[in-house]
């Protein structure tokens, strides 16, 4: 008597089946979501301030009358790791819509390297290099770092004074002191010295940096701007005095 050897044709025509419907579905939605159903009619970007909105639109390509999709699956990463690109959202207004959101990073002070500047922000983060600088914000000197990398945190030897001093430069602008370009000096970490026009401002420590640059700011309303003169802020224990200079 034969074996019977049982027919497996009918389970794979099945099968191919199945693949052909959901290859046919999946040609289907990517057609679909790249038709100009979704084509963007409107785009408003938020945040910007160092780059223009046409600056936006060449980074990421993007233009009205492009597909969200398309834009979405091709849209560069190189603007995104620009240094003082700190992040981009994305917001779809469904149908027609696109808000952009840019949030930018921001310069609080200068750190000299080899005859050149660094750019630097809040946490520290190069975001440039220059020969110079225009605007007024914290020179910082006095650190001691081997070398740097674009679009990372400097690593000082002093962190813990780097940290403070980029907190320093943080209230300075907080509290508007910044009409010209404000030396900070931690060659001496217990012995900070501030610089500003004619006025020299004996620190301390970074010990109750926040009260000092306030009381800074309440003397430096009293005092005209031509003054000269030394501010010792080192013992917050015993009043402020200024000597002036003849």
């Amino acid at each position: 008597m034969g074996k019977i050897i049982p027919l497996q044709g009918k389970k794979q025509g099945k099968s191919l089946s199945i693949l052909s419907m959901l290859i046919t579905v999946t040609i289907f939605i990517s057609v679909f979501l790249l038709s100009p159903v979704f084509a963007i009619e409107k785009i408003e970007i938020q945040g910007n301030k160092r780059y223009s909105e046409e600056e936006i639109y060449d980074q990421l390509h993007v233009k009205e009358g492009m597909n969200f999709f398309r834009f979405m699956m091709n849209h560069p990463k190189k603007f995104k790791e620009d240094p003082y690109i700190e992040q981009i959202q994305v917001q779809w207004d469904f149908p027609k819509k696109v808000q952009i959101q840019i949030l930018e990073r921001k310069t609080i002070g200068y750190v000299p390297y080899m005859g050149a500047y660094l750019y630097i922000d809040k946490d520290g983060r190069v975001l440039e290099t220059s020969n110079d600088f225009d605007t007024p914000l914290p020179l910082l000197e006095g650190l001691n770092f081997q070398g740097f990398c674009l679009g990372e945190p400097l690593e000082v030897e002093q962190e813990e004074i780097f940290d403070a001093i980029l907190k320093i430069s943080q209230t300075m602008f907080k509290y508007e002191l910044l009409d010209e370009i404000v030396k900070i000096d931690v060659n001496n970490p217990q012995d900070i010295q501030l610089q500003m026009g004619n006025i020299h401002v004996l620190l301390g420590s970074i010990q109750e940096y926040d009260y000092k640059i306030r009381a800074l700011l309440q003397i430096l309303e009293h005092l005209p701007k031509e003054e000269k003169g030394f501010l010792d802020l080192k013992d917050t224990s015993k009043p402020f005095v200024f000597k002036y200079l003849t």
